[in-house]
């Protein structure tokens, strides 16, 4: 197996190489001002950065504060421009958010008491809608959300699972010795990506499982993505959990309408949603040759996020999009061994409510190692690209 080992060991070197870049700015800035000294600091935390304009923070963090002082915090919230304000020597807090045209006024009996009220509203316990709006406007123009408005986000990776299930090079026909049968699988994938606010790792371990209904020439689909994202330090975990049926048109082409829920949280990030979705995927296969095939996938769908309440948050992004992706793909078996390769171009595209990223596109390839009659191991990378949001994957699956 001498091409297998140099490929393992070429993706060994890549993974080195990778984990070697450096990382950028962490996603929260905030610059305190008062009595004319600035000083900037950065966070990894929503919590951590809010606490910053607290009346102890702010004597800890510059010391040309008193409690008395006017005072000015600029922030960046993982690329959203918000000012947090003490106007007057008094308690009363202002928080301002230009971009949406949201001012927000907290008075308490001391501005410690002031921002455990901002800190509140951040959670979601002084209404959801003008918080709605910020979730919103996270999602629709900063890289960084975990939810929705990029392709690492819980509701790209959901229909990208369910693409991938549709489409799966073992679901198929002429260029797959695996239909027609029962099949557990176990993958994982890891990715580095770059956009203008932090750097990511994102890695998910997948549990699939396929069962083959031998009465109707249908298989059942089920898989459990579980994904955990670190934005240079602020973490966010997601799982779904996918159904599908593929039910075969003819020789060529296969259907497969899949639905699935999915569930976020990143006390870090102040994000947390639950997602359902449903996608209609096709897969049609034309064979070139004896040991090539040409791809064509298709899938539409709907996702719609849900709220969610857990302890002191209560967070809703009310988001609803259809989602279309396409791809493109040849299987070729190699004759001098028993490996299946496959390079591939996908496109995603999102309408609906706004998204920072309303489309993107993904170029891969990836090799399938047969070991006997019904284990396999699959080893593959790509580039994802979009506006202002790259970074590659590595991927391993193994089946049995």
């Amino acid at each position: 197996m001498p091409n297998l080992k140099k490929i393992l060991s070429l993706f060994s070197f890549m993974m080195i190489c990778v984990c070697a870049t450096p990382s950028m700015a962490e996603p929260f800035t905030v610059t305190l001002s008062a009595n004319g000294q600035s000083r900037t600091y950065t966070y990894t935390s929503v919590d951590d950065a809010v606490n910053s304009v607290s009346n102890r923070s702010l004597r800890e963090l510059l010391p040309s504060y008193t409690s008395t002082s006017p005072a000015t915090a600029q922030f960046d919230l993982r690329g959203l421009p918000a000012t947090v304000t003490y106007p007057t020597s008094g308690t009363t807090l202002v928080l301002n958010v230009p971009s949406i045209g949201l001012t927000r006024t907290f008075t308490g009996a001391t501005r410690d008491a002031s921002e455990d009220q901002l800190e509140d509203f951040f959670k979601g316990q002084e209404g959801t809608d003008a918080l709605k709006q910020i979730l919103q406007e996270l999602a629709s123009s900063t890289p960084l959300d975990p939810v929705a408005g990029n392709p690492n986000s819980l509701l790209s990776r959901m229909g990208d699972a369910d693409f991938a299930r549709g489409t799966d090079a073992r679901e198929g026909f002429s260029a797959s010795a695996y239909q027609n049968r029962n099949d557990v699988g176990f993958g994982v994938d890891t990715g580095w990506f770059s956009n203008d606010v932090a750097d990511q790792q994102v890695t998910t371990a997948t549990f699939s499982y396929a069962r083959h209904m031998s009465d109707h020439n249908a298989s059942f689909l089920f898989d459990m993505p579980l994904t955990y994202i670190d934005s240079d330090g602020a973490e966010a975990y997601s799982i779904s959990t996918g159904f599908g049926l593929r039910l075969p048109v003819n020789s060529q082409w296969a259907l497969t309408p899949m639905v699935r829920v999915g569930a976020l949280g990143s006390p870090d990030l102040g994000a947390a949603a639950i997602i359902y979705s449903g996608n209609l995927v096709s897969d049609f296969r034309v064979p070139l040759s004896k040991n090539n095939e040409f791809q064509l996938g298709n899938m539409v769908g709907y996702a719609k996020t849900d709220g969610v309440t857990i302890g002191n948050y209560d967070i809703n992004y009310d988001l609803g999009n259809v989602r279309l992706k396409n791809g493109i793909a040849l299987n070729h078996h190699f004759e001098t061994t028993p490996i299946i390769g496959k390079v591939y171009f996908n496109d995603s595209r999102f309408m609906g409510d706004n998204l920072y990223n309303e489309y993107y596109e993904e170029i891969g390839a990836s090799i399938i190692r047969p070991f006997g009659k019904d284990n396999s191991a699959e080893l593959g990378a790509s580039y994802l690209f979009a506006d202002n949001y790259d970074g590659i994957r590595l991927n391993l699956n193994v089946h049995f």
